[in-house]
């Protein structure tokens, strides 16, 4: 509403309700002349005075939704609640005696005077609150704004009071303003709690925080109390220093006791003094050190700055800093529970979203109905799922389901000291020790790992060891390098957690490991593995040899189980494996020689030198006499490995004696099978529809030619032999025949067997091994005497 003495303006909202009264009046001349004004002409008018009453009612005035990947997912929401009256006059400066002598200047001097004037008046706040946080309950003070400056001062009780100053809030950002006197000061006390704030751009800055409660704050999921936060900077020395103290911190479900950070700011380097984190249970202690990037690198970072900025946006905050400048850290770790650190790696992890999880479900679920399974609860789904894809022959497994990461308990300490960025190599060195370590059925009494990383030559493992009551893992050497140099041994490990170990190595690989569960759900026993792994990533070289004792194939104990392997750098896999049973004479004999294919790099060796000698990694003064030391450990080790390995390069060249692999041809493969007698009951032991008995067998089989088109030639001799199979009521006894495979054509020359005393069983026929292969005079005639059958839901 617009009146001659008045501009009222009221607007009501559910946040807030505003009411703003500006009183103004007319210059004479307009009085004196209204006939000649015309009506188009906008007049001027003079503010007399204003009156302002806000009542806000949860008013929002920021809202931030992190995209950051480390973020939390909960929006951060500031509102502001309360009552503030206002109502102040416009102040005209005095003129003196001598001004009204000076015609001439009148104009200057009455416009000077015009921009000196100030709106002043009193100001009220009750019930000031931020989400809920109280800030000034009562509070009542004067309140002037100029084209010079805005100040605020009211007090309430004794330990209540509010301040803010702002010189020269409307001139331009420009440097020269900046350096001449533009300041911004907030000082607040309420009760304990104490701000202030004083920024001078381009000058200096003052922080200033005692006793804020996080927790009435309501930051997203941050809580606690800062007791003391302290910043002080100096632009122009281009020096600085701040320290941070919290009482129980917590941030979306990491919780500690008391989070102390001190940092210090001098010219180029930015010093991370002490950062200390303590738990219940836990302390971690973190130091580092952050050099800006020089003259030459701040242009070159100028030039991508968009790429940097977008990138950090995106989550990669890491490689930005170290593509801006050279750091350095170190991390101690004197105690540590395990269940205290879970909250910092699920925020780490990038599937904290739970929308992301809800979306994924339903699209699961919608392919699912597009494909005809339709159920109420996923309990049924999952029996529908498996009634349409369980075969009839496969060997049902229980679902290998690890436990999730809430159920790992146990101790551990360590160290880690890293350096890095200014496009320099990445190093680190970790020493870390755990104890008594939980996850769900799984436990280890000790877990083990020291070494170093570099870009440049990967890991170099000075010890790995894991420990479950007697069966340990362990490993030392060089891995994800250039040359790769790694020992491993498994020892007294229980074949069952072959399985789960390989799983929690590399989770996707769902299928190998339904296969190789499957493979192994009739094998037990200790496992015992040694072995070396050399070479590349693009050309691998492995040897290794493998015993399981008191092991058991389908119920059958085993007397011996060896097997020795080795991928050469011909890159050919050599394999020798002998199996026999404790209870009867024979055995399982097969060795042979593979070509491997692997995928090569598309970067040629020309293209990989010159990426190697342009790279000059930075080392730091600090970590060189440790890499000299550890140098020195490793050569000395280096050595003692390569005296005791002798023994083992004999043991292997023995084990893979006379494969001959070296004049074979590239892609030439040579697998040679011997089993003999009681061999076959490892055999039918691994199938849940034969199992061998006894009698006499003999088999001999060789594979020849090529992966794509390999021949396969061999013979097998049966004589009074029995086998059961619960496809049979009765089991088949007395078998003798002659079988034989020439040039993938299996040819069974005649094969008998009797079935309790008045059944009979003839096979005699050929079939092709490949169905590729087939021709028309392939068949075998099956003749059948008093043979019962019950196969069903079997067949």
């Amino acid at each position: 509403m617009i009146s001659p003495d008045c501009i009222t303006v009221n607007s009501s909202s559910v946040a807030f309700d505003l009411f703003t009264k500006v009183q103004t009046s007319y210059p004479e001349e307009y009085w004196l002349n209204r006939k000649k004004f015309s009506e188009k002409i906008a007049v001027p008018f003079i503010v007399e005075g204003v009156e302002l009453d806000l009542r806000m009612r949860g008013f929002e005035f920021f809202n931030l939704v992190s995209s950051y990947t480390f973020d939390t997912p909960r929006p951060t929401h500031l509102k502001a609640t309360g009552k503030m009256k206002f109502h102040g006059k416009v102040v005209k400066p005095s003129i003196s005696s001598e001004q009204d002598f000076c015609p001439d200047g009148q104009t200057e001097k009455m416009m000077d005077n015009r921009s000196k004037q100030s709106l002043v008046g009193d100001l009220s706040v009750s019930g000031l609150r931020l989400n809920q946080l109280m800030l000034a309950p009562q509070l009542v003070g004067q309140l002037s704004i100029s084209r010079d400056s805005i100040k605020l001062d009211a007090t309430g009780r004794p330990d209540e009071s509010l301040a803010v100053e702002v010189v020269q809030p409307l001139q331009s950002g420009s440097e020269e303003n900046l350096q001449n006197g533009k300041l911004f000061s907030f000082s607040l006390q309420k009760g304990q709690l104490k701000a202030n704030i004083c920024l001078r751009p381009l000058h200096s800055a003052t922080l200033n925080i005692r006793h804020l409660p996080l927790d009435e704050l309501e930051l997203a999921s941050l809580r606690g109390t800062i007791q003391r936060a302290e910043i002080q900077l100096n632009f122009l020395k281009r020096r600085g220093h701040g320290i941070l103290s919290v009482l129980r911190p917590k941030f979306s479900g990491l919780l500690g006791e008391a989070l102390d950070v001190a940092a210090r700011w001098s010219g180029d380097v930015i010093t991370l003094e002490k950062t200390v984190l303590e738990q219940i249970s836990s302390r971690y202690e973190l130091q580092g050190e952050y050099v800006l990037p020089g003259s030459r690198d701040r242009n070159l970072s100028e030039k991508g700055r968009g790429g940097l900025l977008e990138r950090a946006m995106t989550g990669h905050l890491g490689s930005v800093i170290s593509s801006m400048g050279r750091w350095r850290m170190r991390l101690e770790v004197p105690q540590a529970e395990v269940a205290e650190m879970l909250p910092l790696a699920r925020l780490l992890s990038r599937s904290t979203d739970p929308a992301v999880r809800f979306r994924s479900k339903d699209f699961f679920v919608q392919s699912l109905q597009s494909a005809g399974l339709y159920a109420e609860s996923l309990q049924d789904l999952l029996e529908v799922i498996h009634g349409h894809y369980t075969a009839s022959d496969d060997v049902v497994l229980e679902d290998l389901s690890l436990p999730g990461l809430a159920e790992l308990k146990g101790r551990w300490h360590g160290s880690l000291d890293a350096s890095g960025g200014g496009n320099g190599d990445t190093m680190a060195e970790f020493d870390f020790h755990g104890e008594d370590w939980e996850w769900g059925s799984y436990n280890t009494q000790h877990v083990v790992a020291v070494g170093a990383y570099s870009n440049d030559d990967g890991f170099r493992l000075e010890k790995i060891f894991i420990q479950k009551d007697d069966a340990t893992i362990h490993a030392d050497g060089t891995l994800l390098g250039p040359k790769t140099n790694l020992h491993f041994a498994v020892l007294n490990f229980p074949v069952s957690l072959v399985p789960t170990l390989v799983q929690i190595i590399e989770s996707s690989a769902t299928e190998a490991i339904h296969s190789l569960r499957q493979l192994l759900a009739r094998i037990k026993g200790i496992l015992y593995m040694e072995g070396d792994l050399r070479g590349s990533l693009a050309k691998p070289e492995c040897d290794v040899q493998i015993r399981l004792l008191d092991g058991t194939v389908g119920g059958t104990d085993l007397g011996r189980a060896e097997v020795v392997a080795s991928l050469t750098s011909n890159s050919r896999f050599l394999f020798n494996a002998k199996f026999e049973p404790i209870i009867q004479n024979g055995h399982v004999h097969i060795q042979g020689s593979v070509p491997v294919t692997f995928v090569q790099n598309s970067m040629s060796e020309e293209e990989k030198t010159e990426t190697e000698q342009s790279r000059t990694p930075l080392v730091p003064g600090w970590l060189k006499e440790r890499d000299k030391e550890s140098t020195d450990k490793a050569s000395e080790k280096k050595t003692f490995r390569e005296r005791t390995e002798e023994g083992w390069d004999a043991q292997l060249a023995e084990s893979l004696k006379g494969l001959d692999w070296n004049i074979l041809d590239a892609g030439e493969v040579r697998i040679d099978a011997d089993i003999k007698d009681g061999g076959m009951m490892l055999l039918t032991a691994l199938s849940p529809y034969a199992n061998w008995i006894n009698g006499n067998a003999d088999i001999a089989l060789q594979v020849r030619g090529t992966v794509e088109q390999p021949v396969v030639d061999g013979s097998a001799s049966f004589h009074r032999a029995s086998i059961y199979s619960p496809v049979l009521r009765k089991p088949l006894t007395n078998i003798g025949g002659t079988v034989n495979v020439e040039s993938n054509k299996l040819c069974i020359a005649m094969l008998e067997s009797r079935v309790s005393r008045r059944g009979k069983l003839f096979v005699k026929g050929n079939l092709p091994l490949r169905t590729s292969e087939a021709s028309l005079g392939d068949k075998v005639d099956l003749k059948c005497e008093f043979l019962e059958v019950k196969a069903k839901n079997i067949l």
